[in-house]
């Protein structure tokens, strides 16, 4: 009898550890099936999207088969110092037909400004995509240039010159919000910078001369106080996957309001008379850099959603 009755538990303990085996197996691969079997780093989450997949409607194309002043309103080639920057489309083994934005050493900028015939609305939502990849002639690029700007244009009532930018320098790409003054133009007052409002939200190595894909969701606000119903907010999406905020690198008196889950930074979007895309490579400490920007298949959603 005891040897059948160990027989038997011998029976039930194989039997039990097959069966935790199975259901941790199944459990496994029901997550692989799921997504959520691949963990996601520091700064992203499990989802996987396209420009096509987000809602609303499709309000802006930047046609490279059309003439440059029929699909933006300017390219920006001010402070050359005797320089020519250019704007120019190109053949891409990836992309076909693309726009090449050329700045040479010694400009200081060479931007595409604006979707011709798109300007935004109070409280509106809408998704800007596009890809992106750059190139620096000079090896050492570590002091950096913006690579896109969401730009304030409007005299006396511009707070905040951009409420974010992208920049690209030391490889490492970084998506900067910036929060409002208290006076028109502050940063420009002696003693001011711009920094004091800034906060760094993302950022990642990127090589260079590499496709990548970018897509910013961006709620039209031009709210100022802490009511995050009302704010404005960004949104980001690299290369199809939603982006986490870590604010590690603030302003000394400015900090933006993230949501629970990090994929959105609560900050006010629209400045000025009017807020807009540009797309190329600006800033003073890019000046001594010879660098080209190309940008494909931009386009621009119109959506409802909150």
């Amino acid at each position: 009898m005891k040897s059948y009755q160990l027989i038997s538990n011998n029976k039930i303990r194989s039997y039990l550890i097959a069966l935790s085996s199975f259901c941790f197996l199944y459990a496994c691969s029901g997550q692989r099936k799921s997504g959520g079997s691949s963990l996601p780093g520091k700064n992203e989450v499990n989802e996987t999207v396209s420009f096509e997949s987000l809602p609303g409607k499709e309000i802006w194309y930047g046609d490279p088969n059309k003439l440059s002043r029929d699909v933006f309103t300017n390219f920006n080639d001010q402070d050359n110092h005797g320089t020519t920057p250019t704007l120019t489309v190109v053949d891409d083994a990836t992309y076909g037909k693309v726009w090449k934005v050329y700045k040479p050493a010694g400009a200081k900028r060479a931007e595409i400004s604006r979707a011709k015939g798109y300007e935004q609305h109070e409280g509106e939502t809408i998704y800007i995509g596009y890809k992106w990849k750059i190139n620096v002639k000079e090896e050492n690029f570590k002091d950096g240039c913006a690579v896109f700007q969401w730009k304030s244009e409007g005299g006396d009532d511009v707070m905040q010159n951009y409420p974010f930018n992208l920049t690209y320098g030391n490889g490492m790409l970084s998506l900067n919000a910036y929060g409002p003054g208290d006076s028109p133009g502050w940063w420009l007052k002696q003693g001011e910078t711009i920094s004091r409002k800034k906060n760094n939200l993302w950022k990642k190595a990127v090589p260079q001369n590499e496709w990548q894909s970018i897509i910013f969701g961006v709620k039209v606000s031009s709210y100022t106080g802490i009511d995050s119903t009302k704010l404005g907010y960004i949104e980001y999406w690299f290369n199809g996957v939603k982006q986490v905020f870590n604010v590690d690198d603030q302003g000394a008196d400015y900090r933006v309001n993230l949501s629970p889950d990090k994929t959105r930074a609560y900050n006010r979007t629209l400045d000025g008379k009017i807020t807009y895309p540009k797309w190329g490579a600006y800033g003073g400490s890019s000046i001594p850099y010879d660098i080209t920007a190309y940008v494909a298949d931009l386009k621009i959603k119109q959506s409802n959603k909150d």
